[in-house]
């Protein structure tokens, strides 16, 4: 049971961050209500929006997996999400998930981002330090 649990979740995420939105909506029951930080999306039509858009907005993701617990059929998962905007500033953001699953479907997720990092790389810092400058004179 655990391991398809973690299985479920992993798909779940595999699709989502490879922008594969059916096999995304595969995952979700029907009835999922799932929380992003701040915002909550509930049933399959407003979480297909969701990961349409999210896959647009952010052109890179990528998930590594810090701990896994599984009880029953709940779930946390406590990850790093390392993403690349449209205009190439990359971050990384720790999370931490919570899933309880329903006939091996996700019922609900919750999703908390902590304090992310920021990575740019040094010409990146000159330009943004120089553009921040001149907007202060």
């Amino acid at each position: 049971m655990n391991n398809q649990i973690k299985s479920t979740i992993r798909g779940a995420w595999k699709a989502l961050l490879g922008k594969n939105v059916a096999e995304t909506l595969f995952f979700y029951a029907d009835e999922t209500e799932l929380r992003w930080g701040p915002f909550t999306f509930n049933g399959l039509k407003e979480i297909e929006k969701w990961a349409t858009e999210l896959g647009q907005r952010i052109p890179k993701m990528g998930l590594m997996e810090k701990c896994f617990k599984v009880d029953g059929n709940k779930a946390i998962l406590r990850f790093v999400l390392s993403v690349t905007l449209s205009n190439k500033i990359r971050g990384l953001l720790p999370g931490i998930g919570s899933y309880e699953l329903k006939r091996g479907k996700i019922l609900r997720e919750e999703v908390e981002f902590l304090s992310g990092v920021v990575v740019i790389r040094r010409q990146d810092a000159k330009l943004f330090y120089t553009n921040v400058e001149s907007s202060m004179i």
